[in-house]
């Protein structure tokens, strides 16, 4: 399948949610974590903590500290996307809420489903970037569109170009589509390698049903 020379980027965030990630007794309403069980009601777990030995805690990194507290809620995800022309998905990623989106280009680009890389990505203010675009033309060949910030001192796009953001809104009904599938609105997994496997179904069933 050839790329199609325009396609449209977006990132949206997804609700990371509140739950435990744990089975919970139904009798009970206790979540059951491995070694001993918590309740929700009381806010603490209903048995000690005891090991004959140090075990490390799933999932865990010592050098994060709130990675040992299973209790909180997931940490804020972002679903990049790249759409043709026709609003239907190229490419997509699940990264870090934290990072700002000009620098999750390059990822998922990576995730692309297509061999070949777009010509042209258009996006909004958010991607209007000197590096970014020195990166994607130098690395990947690809010229990045995009309106200029307000505070932008040198313009670089004029209103040729920008034609083309007309079409953004069907970058944006692509992320209506994929709010169909509840499972992708709140983020349940607590491993984000589940939930990208979640995304990328749902764009599966997408281009099934179009193409």
């Amino acid at each position: 399948m050839t790329p199609p020379v325009d396609c449209l980027l977006r990132a949206a965030s997804a609700h990371p949610s509140i739950s435990t990630g744990k089975e919970r007794d139904a009798e009970s309403g206790n979540d059951y974590f491995e070694a001993r069980d918590c309740s929700r009601a009381m806010g603490r777990f209903m048995s000690p903590d005891w090991n004959a030995k140090v075990a490390p805690v799933p999932y865990a990194k010592l050098d994060n500290p709130q990675t040992l507290n299973l209790l909180s809620s997931r940490k804020g995800t972002k679903i990049v996307a790249i759409a043709s022309g026709d609003g239907l998905p190229l490419a997509i990623s699940v990264e870090s809420a934290s990072p700002a989106e000009c620098r999750l280009v390059e990822a998922v680009l990576a995730g692309c489903f297509l061999d070949e890389l777009p010509e042209r990505l258009i996006g909004d203010k958010v991607y209007d970037s000197d590096a970014l675009d020195e990166q994607l033309a130098k690395e990947y060949d690809i010229e990045m569109i995009s309106p200029n910030r307000s505070n932008r001192k040198q313009k670089t796009q004029d209103g040729r170009p920008l034609r083309r953001y007309r079409r953004r809104w069907k970058v944006e009904r692509l992320f209506a589509w994929m709010q169909i599938y509840r499972r992708l609105v709140t983020r349940w997994e607590y491993r984000i390698e589940n939930f990208l496997e979640f995304v990328q179904l749902a764009c599966l069933l997408m281009l099934l049903k179009h193409l």
